[in-house]
């Protein structure tokens, strides 16, 4: 696959294209069909598309007049029509197919957006959502951290960002590489590792942390900003060419102001 916005003079470039745009007041709203993975969780509780854990979720993209469909198999058939894909780590014996990688990848390429959780426990392994995650730049670790949950802050600007100030997570697989245009949207290193995006590609270490309140997460959908993230995330995926890219041009020169001023990472 070829990395959209692999560097900073890209960005910039994408920038100055967009400029015009913003002046014009683009729109950035939109309703969306959004595909949720009902294939892959831990147990049938944990299933994005139609998991007990996960009603609250569902809820708040229905609520902002988003459609769900259910997606089992990812090819460029079940993925016709859809305006973004959420998917999770997958669990041993299950696993993304090359050629579902393959759909997912061209998805993307073709403007979709896609949304993809790393996630801990008996059955996951790194391997397994790798698979799928290195083809945008993003590498998962290979031990699930951070059981007890953990809260992190200072976030590079960005609009999935905007308006978050901490967010948890609890039990996550954090991100450990960053390539091929990935951009790590947190300050800190190490467990704050929890975020990636590439083009229209977010990645998480995380699927609990927007499960509901109550259903076993110590960093639930109502902790900090979690509620907040989501929604960006949401928005920021599923909105249509050419909106995204004046997203793109503010999230690049906020990136790029960053690194003139050569903010250092924070220890974890």
């Amino acid at each position: 696959m070829k990395h959209l916005f692999s560097n900073s003079s890209h960005c910039l470039a994408i920038a100055s294209t967009t400029a015009a745009l913003l002046i014009a007041g683009t729109t950035v709203t939109h309703s969306a069909v959004i595909g949720l993975d009902g294939r892959n969780g831990f147990a049938a509780v944990s299933i994005l598309a139609t998991g007990s854990k996960y009603e609250l979720f569902r809820a708040s993209m229905l609520s902002a007049g988003h459609t769900l469909v259910t997606v089992n198999n990812f090819t460029l058939g079940e993925l016709s029509g859809l305006n973004a894909l959420m998917v999770n780590q997958p669990y041993s014996p299950l696993s993304f197919s090359a050629a579902e990688i393959g759909s997912i990848s061209d998805f993307v390429m073709n403007g979709g957006g896609l949304v993809a959780f790393g996630e801990g426990g008996s059955g996951s392994s790194a391997a397994l959502i790798n698979s799928l995650a290195s083809v945008f730049g993003v590498t998962y670790a290979n031990d699930a951290t951070e059981g007890d949950g953990y809260t992190i802050t200072g976030f590079v600007p960005h609009p999935i960002t905007a308006g978050v100030d901490s967010v948890g997570i609890d039990y996550q697989r954090k991100i450990v590489g960053f390539s091929g245009g990935a951009t790590d949207l947190t300050l800190g290193s190490g467990a704050d590792n929890f975020l990636a995006v590439n083009g229209k590609a977010v990645f998480l270490s995380d699927a609990s942390m927007f499960s509901d309140p109550g259903d076993g997460s110590d960093r639930p959908l109502s902790f900090g900003d979690n509620q907040r993230l989501l929604d960006n995330i949401v928005a920021y995926v599923v909105i249509p060419e050419p909106s995204v890219m004046v997203l793109f041009a503010v999230g690049c020169v906020s990136i790029a102001g960053r690194r003139r001023l050569q903010v250092p990472n924070q220890p974890a």
